[in-house]
């Protein structure tokens, strides 16, 4: 028998002892597995990914009032502000030792600088002009446009089983999108 848990990075299949086998009359309840998935977690990785989310959310939700409320409309100075304090802030976590830096030549990182950099220019670009639904719904459209340049551009195509997963994505923008009046 296999049990189907999902760890921190990935899902995994891993042999479901005897001892833990439940008849299709007893199966286990939906909080006993929860129980045990829980018990299984990451608990470092799952903080970080918290952290993660509560910071981008509450800098989205910064920069929307200091755009609107504060009438602060030079989007790109924001984004130079964020790129300052993120790049001190990395130098401070550096200095306790949470990570090791390395040099890599530039040329390397050059495009994807670049590349980042435009993208956070462009969403808040996009923040700046739009509601903070219809700019998370589109960034949610990151993924499906990055599939789309990389078979156009570089000829890389996905399996079908993973662009099949990007159709709900695509319809659940364009539904929401479509009831967003504040566009």
């Amino acid at each position: 028998l296999i049990h189907v848990f999902i760890d921190s990075r990935s899902c995994i299949l891993v042999p479901m002892p005897a001892e833990e086998y439940q008849s299709p009359s007893n199966p286990p309840t939906m909080l006993a597995t929860m129980q045990k998935n829980l018990a299984a977690a990451d608990w470092k990785v799952a903080s970080f990914m918290l952290l993660n989310f509560c910071s981008s959310t509450s800098i989205v939700v910064s920069n929307k009032l200091v755009m609107n409320t504060l009438g602060f409309n030079f989007a790109t100075s924001l984004t130079f502000v964020h790129f300052i304090m993120t790049f001190l802030l990395l130098l401070l976590c550096k200095s306790f030792g949470m990570f090791e830096g390395k040099q890599l030549p530039i040329a390397n990182v050059a495009k994807l600088a670049a590349g980042n950099m435009g993208f956070v220019v462009l969403t808040n670009l996009s923040l700046q002009y739009n509601s903070i639904g219809f700019y998370q719904i589109m960034k949610v459209m990151t993924t499906p446009t990055v599939v789309i340049i990389e078979a156009l551009f570089y000829h890389k195509y996905l399996e079908f089983n993973l662009k099949l997963s990007l159709v709900p994505i695509c319809i659940g923008v364009i539904l929401t999108a479509s009831t967003d009046y504040r566009l």
